[in-house]
């Protein structure tokens, strides 16, 4: 099974998760595993910070997730907590990654 958090929470630093960041960086002194190939570019960020999610979740699918396999990515990770920095409820692109793998592989990807 794979989750999704946020970087601020702190229960999941303290229960032994598997924690692995979909970000670009990750805040200093995190440790955790890192997985390049689903963070965004920092074009996409700026998208993001200026509320234009629609053209956001269009470039992330074509240009990131539309050159992956999803069964081998959800394979990879299984078992892991993907993490990035939006809180929960706020747009975020783990929350992209979590229903493209949830299409693909028909495993739910809950946030934690």
């Amino acid at each position: 099974m794979i989750q999704t958090s946020y970087f601020a929470n702190r229960a999941i630093r303290e229960a032994g998760l598997r924690l692995v960041a979909i970000s670009l960086d990750v805040p200093r002194g995190f440790q955790c595993e890192r997985y390049p190939l689903l963070a965004p570019t920092r074009s996409m960020i700026s998208l993001a910070h200026e509320g234009r999610t629609d053209e956001y979740t269009e470039q992330y699918t074509s240009q990131v997730l539309s050159h992956l396999d999803a069964q081998k990515v959800y394979e990879e990770l299984d078992g892991a907590v993907l993490l990035c920095w939006e809180t929960a409820g706020k747009f975020c692109h783990r929350r992209l990654v979590a229903e493209w793998l949830e299409q693909a592989t028909g495993e739910v990807v809950p946030e934690l």
